[in-house]
């Protein structure tokens, strides 16, 4: 068994460098990815909002150069967290870009291929002509 995600999609806003109370540093993402639907005679975009989290220092400073509205690459893992607001029990999902085995570019403008990879890049992508967004 395997918890892998890959997501390619927009900024919401700026990304968000933070602190742990040990000094290690890691980023917040809020990503868009978009879907069509059919609905009768019309078509319906439907925007789901992935929240990111990564934790591996090099592409934390990558996230830096990432502004509202980029286009990203990650590829991670889904985990499932509780936490307590208001004294109520609440439940989130985040998709999670963990130290070494993750990766994060930033899709250049016009371009189908992230090109800050560098030899992480995976071979199916290599195929892609064009991001229809």
């Amino acid at each position: 068994m395997y918890n892998s995600i890959t997501l390619i999609g927009r900024l919401g806003k700026d990304p968000e460098i933070k602190s742990t109370k040990s000094g290690s540093s890691f980023a917040r993402l809020n990503v868009a990815t978009n879907e069509w639907r059919k609905d009768g005679d019309d078509f319906q975009e439907i925007t789901q909002w992935h929240q990111v989290v990564i934790w591996d220092e090099r592409l934390v400073q990558k996230t830096a150069k990432a502004k509202m509205g980029s286009v990203v690459y990650l590829e991670g893992m889904v985990k499932y967290r509780e936490y307590m607001k208001d004294g109520e029990k609440r439940f989130a999902t985040d998709v999670e870009v963990p130290r070494f085995s993750g990766k994060f570019g930033i899709m250049p403008a016009g371009k189908a291929v992230p090109t800050d990879l560098g030899d992480s890049l995976p071979a199916e992508m290599a195929e892609i002509e064009a991001i229809p967004f």
